[in-house]
């Protein structure tokens, strides 16, 4: 999946406003996604966005080079002994008001309901006893317009050839798996970011960053809502 060539400066200049940075290069992955090929020695770049924990629901908007340009996503911790934090803050309703809205998503096979915060995430984000309370359920499930979006199946899957989504948040879920078998009281979890960018309302494709203790899920990529060639 190959982005056009001007789609690909809006995302870099998207990027460079977004972090700060005055420059950004995408490479091309033979698995069909784009990667940023120095996060892993450059972190110290985004230490600033990397140190704060704190649970944040994604709206940005900028113009560049006279086309608005959008995200839309979350950026969360994610830990084996999650906070009340994100339960209170984006499921729960506050004074009856219910914090977010449910829409029926047509799907297809070559067309997905696409969760930008997966749901086998819940585990991570809402506390132990938690996970199936309704509201829960409701917004880790296939209508919440604030976590849900459609997505290409290349987009979204993971095989051989294409890794799409699913390969970077199985990255994540094998490091609980295998954390959770050291016999450590430690709570050293995972900054992650997942941001759908749009170009005058039509998706792009979606940025997906991480950091954590183990090199294997740090990771700045972008896989293209688009069909392969």
């Amino acid at each position: 999946m190959v982005l056009k060539k001007t789609d690909l400066v809006i995302i870099e200049k998207y990027l460079c406003l977004r972090f700060n940075r005055s420059d950004f290069q995408l490479s091309h992955n033979e698995k069909k996604y784009y990667c940023y090929e120095h996060y892993t020695q450059n972190t110290n770049n985004f230490k600033e966005f990397l140190d704060d924990k704190e649970d944040e629901k994604i709206n940005t908007r900028f113009e560049i080079d006279g086309i608005t340009v959008t995200g839309k996503g979350w950026k969360v911790y994610l830990s084996e002994q999650p906070s009340f934090d994100f339960l209170k803050n984006f499921i729960e309703e506050k004074n009856g008001v219910k914090a977010f809205k449910v829409k029926h998503f047509h799907r297809s096979l070559t067309i997905h309901r696409g969760h930008l915060l997966a749901d086998s995430f819940d585990k991570y984000l809402v506390p132990k006893g938690n996970e199936k309370d309704s509201k829960v359920t409701a917004f880790f499930g296939k209508g919440n317009i604030d976590n849900i979006n459609y997505q290409t199946k290349e987009a979204n899957c993971s095989e051989e050839k294409c890794y799409g989504q699913l390969h970077f948040e199985q990255k994540i879920l094998n490091f609980f798996t295998r954390k959770s078998k050291r016999l450590t009281a430690s709570d050293k979890g995972i900054i992650y970011l997942v941001e759908e960018i749009f170009k005058e309302g039509k998706s792009l494709g979606r940025l997906l960053l991480s950091y954590g203790e183990d090199p294997d899920i740090q990771f700045f990529v972008f896989i293209p809502n688009m069909f392969p060639k």
